[in-house]
């Protein structure tokens, strides 16, 4: 009869240990827990730890070994369970391949606790309040990839491409609310005109992403991350210099024997090809052919001839042309004279 009872009790005693391996030690009631991240923002793939410090009633850290379960809406924790030590438990965050925003909550029994944002230390982190993350009160709220992009800029080298066509480099900057650049956000380029490198980048360390355009015609570009789109930059098409000439004409009126004399009109023009509104005449330096001459800020006048010799009645008249560019042309013509 002893030998059963003895066989009973450590039986019982062996189930009670086992059943002590299985069941995680939580925490008691009347607990309180608290969560913090070491950052409030992480890359696209980054990581950052996450603790919990779970307190008793009495104010006693929890017993080494209490059971702390991690759980989150975005990306994963890794442990999902940890022990603690002097209260404290640690896990860490690994974001995935989708920005958004990502609270990660902590439970040890029925306990719940405040979050909390570390003080900022330039890489994202908060203020050191007291935060709720979401309608979990024992959650963190981080923010992962683009999702707290609060603007993009976007800058184009050179601003134009020559008429033939060229290619220019594109810059976006992503930078969040508070001035910090995003790394690890997803920029989408778009073009009215020619082809893009790529119509996607990821922004580096400095919150840049870097694309190409090449086109021969203006184009509207923009670019747009996490939700927000830059101010359209336009590259513009650069038409060649505009070559001008020149021509003259003559007309003379008519000749009246025994006058004594012949007026003739002149008219020079200038053509500029393509057009180019910068490129105007200014000044007028006239050769009449009969040792004479003039100069004038516009492009006709007149002159009357007196020379009656038979032998001298083919004249050739030139006109100097300065330009507004600097550049001076040439024009002439022959007309014949009548009989005055």
């Amino acid at each position: 009869m002893l030998s059963r009872i003895s066989f009973v009790c450590a039986a019982l005693v062996a189930i009670v240990a086992v059943a002590c391996d299985t069941v995680p030690l939580t925490a008691p009631t009347g607990s309180t827990l608290t969560i913090s991240a070491g950052s409030s923002f992480v890359q696209l793939g980054g990581t950052t730890e996450i603790t919990a410090f779970v307190v008793e009633g009495s104010g006693t850290a929890v017993q080494n070994g209490t059971t702390v379960h991690f759980a989150t809406n975005l990306g994963r924790v890794d442990p999902v369970d940890a022990q603690t030590k002097n209260g404290y438990a640690v896990t860490t965050f690994i974001a995935g391949d989708v920005s958004g925003l990502a609270d990660v909550v902590a439970l040890s029994g029925g306990t719940g606790g405040t979050t909390t944002t570390p003080p900022s230390t330039g890489n994202g982190g908060g203020t050191g309040t007291t935060t709720p993350a979401s309608t979990n009160s024992n959650a963190v709220r981080i923010t992962v990839g683009a999702a707290d992009v609060e603007t993009v800029l976007l800058a184009a080298n050179p601003g134009s491409v020559p008429s033939e066509g060229g290619t220019v480099d594109l810059l976006a900057t992503v930078a969040a609310a508070n001035g910090r650049n995003v790394a690890g956000a997803l920029v989408t380029f778009a073009s009215s005109e020619g082809t893009l490198s790529s119509s996607t980048a990821m922004t580096d360390a400095n919150g840049q992403a870097r694309v190409s355009l090449t086109t021969n015609r203006a184009a509207t570009v923009t670019a747009s991350a996490g939700g927000k789109q830059s101010t359209a930059v336009t590259v513009a098409r650069r038409d060649p210099a505009g070559v001008a000439t020149a021509t003259l004409a003559a007309t003379p009126a008519t000749a009246v024997p025994d006058s004594g004399g012949q007026t003739v009109s002149f008219v020079a023009t200038v053509t500029v090809t393509p057009a180019d509104p910068a490129i105007q005449a200014n000044k007028f330096e006239w050769d009449f052919g009969d040792d004479r001459s003039a100069t004038t800020s516009g492009p006709s006048i007149s002159h009357v001839y007196t020379n009656p010799d038979d032998e001298k009645k083919v004249k050739t008249v030139t006109v100097r042309i300065t330009l507004t560019n600097g550049q001076t042309l040439v024009a002439s013509t022959q007309f014949l004279l009548g009989d005055f």
